[in-house]
Parts: C-alpha cells; sequence; structure tokens
C-alpha cells in the first residue's frame, strides 16, 4: 500500500502525480489503483497503472 487512501480527492492531477511517485519508487513492482464508492464502500474499479519493466 502507497499510502493512506485519498477520500475526497477532486483533482485528477494529485492522483496522477501519485501514480508517478509510487511507479518511479517501485520500478520492479506491479502497481495497481483501486477506486472505492462512496456511498456502500465497495470496490467499484481497479486496474494497473504499472508494469515491471525486464
Amino acid at each position: 500500500m502507497w499510502k493512506l487512501p485519498m477520500f475526497g480527492c477532486n483533482d485528477t492531477s494529485q492522483v496522477l502525480k501519485e501514480i508517478q511517485e509510487c511507479t518511479s519508487a517501485f520500478p520492479q513492482c506491479y502497481v495497481r489503483v483501486l477506486g472505492f464508492g462512496n456511498l456502500k464502500q465497495v470496490l467499484i474499479a481497479e486496474f494497473l497503472v504499472g508494469i515491471p519493466s525486464v
């Protein structure tokens, strides 16, 4: 887990900045982003944003 959840984040550039920092800190790891719904607090989106270089 890279950092604490970003509850209430409305700025996409902040999310992209965190993704970039995580992928540069861990280039040998897969990086996955999870999105949770604010009403039922269940997983609604999940995708890979970083794949390890060979």
